[in-house]
């Protein structure tokens, strides 16, 4: 699991309160590649994936030449640029373009207090504008309750972006979206976090958070 994006989803537990609890899916046991990932369960919340172009997600691997996603570190296949900060070998990515697949939406079976993933190689010094934008959305219904904008250019080939937004009234839908300027076509998603509204007070012991980030 990737150390900054827990320690973040245990601030954000915290912040919502002792009611919520969250869960990270770092996308491991999604299959050998080219498996078609249409949702992902974490803590009981089914996350449902859609995206504008329509193409089926799909479980890759980092540093995998035969899964191609992005051009990373070095211009190698799929290379994060701090692997240290990714978890695990694989992310998942239509293999396509980011800019035709956007907006990417997020939808939650239940409502969630926060939400949150990594992105892989967006907003790259490469083929990106300095007035790129990008937005992590989260709508209750269809009014807009919560976002998390990054501008400009962050960093070289194969960075990873952590991207949360969280709200005590609740979202059922997320939806990561450029608004922008230009950004460069690859892309992955990995490490994909999840904080429930409604659950008992038992579930959320201190134990329970402090097993989550072992």
């Amino acid at each position: 699991m990737k150390r900054c994006l827990a320690n973040l989803c245990l601030v954000v537990l915290l912040t919502i309160g002792s009611s919520a609890f969250a869960g990270i899916d770092d996308f491991e046991d999604t299959g050998p590649n080219f498996t078609i990932i249409t949702s992902r369960v974490i803590e009981g919340i089914t996350i449902t994936f859609s995206n504008a172009s329509g193409l089926p997600f799909l479980s890759v691997a980092y540093f995998d030449e035969g899964s191609h996603s992005f051009a990373g570190a070095g211009d190698e296949i799929n290379a994060p640029l701090d692997p240290s900060q990714v978890s695990g070998n694989r992310f998942i990515s239509t293999a396509d373009n980011i800019n035709t697949d956007m907006p990417i939406v997020f939808e939650f079976s239940s409502p969630l207090g926060a939400f949150g993933l990594t992105t892989l190689d967006v907003l790259e010094d490469v083929e990106t504008s300095a007035d790129a934008e990008v937005r992590l959305q989260g709508f209750n219904g269809n009014t807009l309750v919560a976002e998390h904008v990054i501008s400009g250019v962050q960093g070289g080939s194969g960075l990873d972006l952590d991207w949360v937004i969280t709200s005590h009234a609740g979202f059922t839908r997320a939806v990561l979206v450029r608004t922008a300027g230009t950004i460069s076509a690859g892309y992955g998603i990995d490490d994909m976090m999840a904080v429930s509204l409604a659950v008992p007070t038992e579930s959320s012991t201190f134990s329970r958070v402090k097993a989550l980030y072992r």
